[in-house]
């Protein structure tokens, strides 16, 4: 017959630390061996070792910020890691995080810093976010915001005025929002 799973800290002798599979281990700081051994009545298997390799997970030290730009000018977005392997940017329009593809006007979006080449209005509103990974480890930034603030213009104006020397003019200029 199968015989009982017991889990141990050490190849050889010590109390069991839990019974059964799956074994749930405590929060790893490092790497760990287990021993496991089936055991029935008064017979045991050999202990067998079982190793548990535990990759740093990378630590944010300093997040993405939102940014503010206008139509047509250039953005990026930041973040510092420390133990990080690899970054993906992700982008959410409304919908859901995505990874931000690598083409126009995006770039470096494996990288530490986003870059948005010529920022549109259509883009304001988009919420940015950095996975940053290091193995099977992976942690993600908090998100930033894009906003593109539209463009103002002069709508109206009084147009050229003349006066004689040493009178005042007063013009007027409407400007709106983009």
């Amino acid at each position: 017959s199968s015989g009982t799973l017991k889990w141990y800290a050490a190849s050889t002798g010590g109390t069991s630390l839990a019974t059964g599979s799956p074994f749930v281990t405590p929060a790893l700081t490092g790497n760990t061996t287990y021993y496991v051994a089936a055991e029935s009545g008064l017979c045991a298997s050999t202990r067998v070792a079982v190793n548990v390799v535990a990759n740093p997970t990378p630590s944010i030290t300093s997040q993405p910020a939102n940014t503010v730009t206008c139509p047509g000018n250039n953005s990026s977005f930041s973040v510092t890691a420390t133990g990080a392997g690899a970054y993906q940017w992700q982008y959410n329009t409304s919908s859901g995080y995505v990874d931000v593809p690598a083409a126009a006007p995006y770039s470096n979006v494996t990288s530490a810093t986003l870059n948005i080449t010529g920022a549109t209005i259509s883009q304001n509103g988009y919420l940015f976010r950095c996975v940053i990974s290091s193995g099977s480890c992976s942690t993600t930034s908090n998100p930033a915001s894009l906003t593109v603030s539209a463009t103002p213009s002069i709508s109206a104006q009084s147009g050229d005025d003349t006066i004689c020397t040493e009178d005042t003019a007063s013009i007027i200029v409407v400007s709106t929002d983009g």
